[in-house]
């Protein structure tokens, strides 16, 4: 027992001097407080609050109170690559994937797009000082009015001392499940596209994992489950899903992820539209987030003879 918590608490530490590190060299690694007062937003009304943690993987999470005062969260990765990826939760414009570029050690422009098509670009830029972070976004929202909002925000202090924190380690959790979900639901898509391998990586290999998904299949162990994941892997759903209204809750080594996953499946040449409840587990796994459980509302269309054709050996 204390030789695991002497290492738990090794590879804390070595996390939270990591994330000291990456804030040092990366002026957009940090927490970010928006600025109510020197923000605008057209054409309004702007959020009540906003706090955006920067983590030095390019993983951008994003927790706030909207004009009506209703909690939101979403995510996006900023990798700088100009490679389209997915978006998480409600992302304000209902976009679904951002492509991002680095212009300078201090500027990055990102373009998020709606269901294939361009929804604003927006620009990220830090003052000199490191202090401030200003975003400027330009596209059009869904109703096709013009949008055009300024972002202003403020570094917050990060934990002295160099150790690791709670609060630390607690944020340091919340940003890898964030980027966990990410993945997920990216590997979900590959999948429904005939590439099954990045959702099998998602998962853990355990025994006592679960998954009960909209087909109603009730599946217990890494076996039975890979199965599954062959199985639709050669369907080749097609269509895309993301999560919606995600809310996600961190403990130290499990965290419960529930959503809405909206988007469509293709079936027989025909468009499905998938809106199903969805709640996803996941357990910390020698340092990794790995899916433990899944579960969804079921869909009618997966009732189909093709598609239900799954008999799996105990």
């Amino acid at each position: 027992m204390k030789r695991l918590i002497t290492v738990l608490a090794a590879t804390l530490f070595a996390q939270a001097a990591g994330g000291l590190a990456a804030a040092q060299s990366d002026p957009f690694v940090g927490t970010w407080k928006l600025n109510v007062t020197k923000s605008k937003f057209h054409p309004g009304p702007g959020p009540k609050s906003q706090t955006r943690t920067w983590a030095a993987d390019g993983r951008v999470s994003v927790e706030g109170l909207n004009a009506a005062g209703k909690p939101v969260a979403y995510g996006y990765p900023i990798k700088a690559d100009g490679k389209d990826y997915p978006t998480t939760g409600a992302v304000p414009n209902s976009a679904d994937t951002i492509s991002s570029k680095r212009i300078d050690a201090n500027t990055i422009e990102a373009t998020f797009t709606r269901r294939g098509k361009p929804a604003d670009k927006t620009r990220f830029a830090v003052s000199r000082d490191a202090k401030v972070l200003t975003m400027t976004a330009k596209g059009t929202l869904p109703d096709g009015k013009a949008l055009d909002d300024l972002l202003v925000l403020d570094k917050q202090a990060m934990p002295g001392g160099g150790q690791a924190s709670h609060e630390t380690v607690t944020t340091t959790n919340q940003q890898a499940v964030a980027a966990a979900t990410t993945d997920f639901y990216a590997a979900l898509n590959t999948m429904f596209a005939g590439n099954g391998r990045p959702m099998k990586d998602a998962w853990s290999r355990a025994r006592d994992i679960t998954y009960m998904g909209p087909d109603g299949l009730y599946l217990i162990g890494w076996e039975k489950i890979e199965q599954e994941w062959n199985t639709q892997t050669a369907n080749k759903l097609g269509g895309r899903v993301t999560p919606q209204q995600l809310h996600t809750v961190v403990g130290d080594d499990l965290a419960v992820i529930t959503c809405i996953e909206s988007g469509e499946n293709i079936v027989n040449g025909k468009n499905e539209t998938v809106q199903i409840r969805s709640s996803t587990l996941f357990r910390k796994e020698n340092g990794a987030w790995k899916v433990i459980g899944h579960q969804t509302d079921p869909l009618k269309y997966m009732d189909k003879p093709k598609l239900v054709a799954r008999v799996l050996p105990r």
